[in-house]
Protein backbone atom coordinates (compact mmCIF):
# COMPACT_ATOMS: atom_id res chain seq x y z
CA UNK A 1 0.00 0.00 0.00
CA UNK A 2 2.92 2.34 0.90
CA UNK A 3 4.12 2.03 -2.80
CA UNK A 4 1.14 2.43 -4.25
CA UNK A 5 1.13 5.84 -2.30
CA UNK A 6 4.69 6.39 -3.47
CA UNK A 7 4.38 5.89 -7.18
CA UNK A 8 0.88 8.05 -6.83
CA UNK A 9 3.39 11.19 -5.27
CA UNK A 10 5.97 10.72 -7.54
CA UNK A 11 3.69 10.53 -10.77
CA UNK A 12 1.92 13.84 -9.57
CA UNK A 13 5.35 15.74 -8.72
CA UNK A 14 5.87 15.06 -12.57
CA UNK A 15 2.77 16.07 -13.72
CA UNK A 16 2.51 19.47 -12.64
CA UNK A 17 4.10 21.65 -15.51
CA UNK A 18 4.87 25.40 -13.90
CA UNK A 19 3.83 27.95 -16.84
CA UNK A 20 7.24 30.06 -17.97
CA UNK A 21 6.80 33.33 -17.07
CA UNK A 22 6.68 35.35 -20.28
CA UNK A 23 9.78 37.63 -21.14
CA UNK A 24 9.65 40.62 -20.63
CA UNK A 25 8.76 42.72 -24.05
CA UNK A 26 12.34 44.67 -25.48
CA UNK A 27 13.04 45.90 -28.65
CA UNK A 28 15.59 48.36 -30.79
CA UNK A 29 14.75 50.42 -33.58
CA UNK A 30 16.45 52.62 -35.42
CA UNK A 31 15.30 56.29 -35.27
CA UNK A 32 17.51 58.46 -33.09
CA UNK A 33 16.71 62.06 -31.62
CA UNK A 34 16.79 64.91 -34.11
CA UNK A 35 15.97 62.09 -37.28
CA UNK A 36 15.65 64.07 -40.70
CA UNK A 37 12.77 62.84 -42.45
CA UNK A 38 12.88 63.65 -46.80
CA UNK A 39 9.33 63.52 -46.84
CA UNK A 40 6.06 63.60 -45.17
CA UNK A 41 6.97 59.79 -43.73
CA UNK A 42 9.77 58.26 -42.10
CA UNK A 43 10.14 54.60 -41.88
CA UNK A 44 11.14 53.11 -38.80
CA UNK A 45 12.82 49.26 -38.50
CA UNK A 46 11.67 47.96 -35.23
CA UNK A 47 12.93 44.79 -34.00
CA UNK A 48 11.95 42.40 -31.18
CA UNK A 49 15.12 41.72 -29.07
CA UNK A 50 13.19 40.17 -26.19
CA UNK A 51 11.82 36.10 -27.02
CA UNK A 52 8.49 36.31 -28.76
CA UNK A 53 5.32 35.90 -26.89
CA UNK A 54 3.40 32.64 -28.57
CA UNK A 55 0.67 35.13 -29.39
CA UNK A 56 3.01 37.96 -31.40
CA UNK A 57 2.92 41.53 -30.36
CA UNK A 58 1.37 44.90 -31.24
CA UNK A 59 2.99 47.70 -32.65
CA UNK A 60 1.73 51.48 -32.21
CA UNK A 61 3.21 55.06 -33.09
CA UNK A 62 2.33 58.09 -31.44
CA UNK A 63 2.98 61.49 -32.70
CA UNK A 64 2.61 64.54 -31.47
CA UNK A 65 3.68 68.03 -33.17
CA UNK A 66 5.53 70.09 -31.09
CA UNK A 67 4.58 73.48 -32.05
CA UNK A 68 1.06 72.95 -32.09
CA UNK A 69 0.73 69.97 -29.56
CA UNK A 70 -1.60 67.68 -32.07
CA UNK A 71 -1.41 64.35 -32.03
CA UNK A 72 -0.96 63.49 -35.91
CA UNK A 73 -3.28 60.15 -36.78
CA UNK A 74 -0.83 57.08 -37.78
CA UNK A 75 -3.37 54.64 -37.98
CA UNK A 76 -4.23 51.59 -36.08
CA UNK A 77 -1.66 49.50 -33.72
CA UNK A 78 -1.23 46.39 -35.70
CA UNK A 79 0.04 42.47 -34.91
CA UNK A 80 2.97 40.49 -35.60
CA UNK A 81 4.56 37.48 -35.10
CA UNK A 82 7.53 39.02 -36.65
CA UNK A 83 10.63 39.95 -34.56
CA UNK A 84 11.31 42.57 -37.43
CA UNK A 85 9.06 45.37 -38.73
CA UNK A 86 9.34 48.33 -40.09
CA UNK A 87 6.87 51.60 -38.84
CA UNK A 88 5.68 54.13 -41.16
CA UNK A 89 5.51 57.42 -39.56
CA UNK A 90 3.42 59.46 -41.74
CA UNK A 91 1.78 63.20 -42.34
CA UNK A 92 4.46 64.74 -40.86
CA UNK A 93 4.29 68.87 -41.34
CA UNK A 94 7.22 70.72 -42.78
CA UNK A 95 9.17 72.62 -41.00
CA UNK A 96 8.16 71.28 -37.91
CA UNK A 97 9.51 68.38 -34.66
CA UNK A 98 7.68 65.86 -33.97
CA UNK A 99 7.94 63.84 -30.66
CA UNK A 100 7.57 59.60 -32.17
CA UNK A 101 6.41 57.19 -29.14
CA UNK A 102 6.66 53.99 -30.58
CA UNK A 103 5.15 51.14 -28.02
CA UNK A 104 5.36 47.36 -28.20
CA UNK A 105 3.15 45.60 -26.13
CA UNK A 106 2.86 41.83 -25.87
CA UNK A 107 -0.86 39.93 -27.50
CA UNK A 108 -0.30 37.87 -24.09
CA UNK A 109 -0.41 40.01 -21.58
CA UNK A 110 -1.19 43.57 -22.17
CA UNK A 111 0.80 44.71 -19.24
CA UNK A 112 3.92 43.32 -20.97
CA UNK A 113 5.01 46.83 -22.55
CA UNK A 114 7.96 48.50 -24.00
CA UNK A 115 8.21 52.12 -25.14
CA UNK A 116 11.13 54.54 -26.78
CA UNK A 117 10.79 57.68 -28.31
CA UNK A 118 13.04 60.06 -30.87
CA UNK A 119 12.17 63.47 -32.24
CA UNK A 120 12.07 64.20 -36.12
CA UNK A 121 11.48 66.77 -38.57
CA UNK A 122 10.66 67.25 -41.90
CA UNK A 123 12.49 69.06 -43.91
Amino acid sequence: MKNLLYIILILGLFSCKKAVPEQKIAFTMDAVNNSIASGTNFAVAITLTSAMPSQGIKIEATTVNQVSGTTLPQGAPYSSTSAKNTMLISGLPQQQWCNVTIKVTSNNTSTNTDSQSFTVVYK
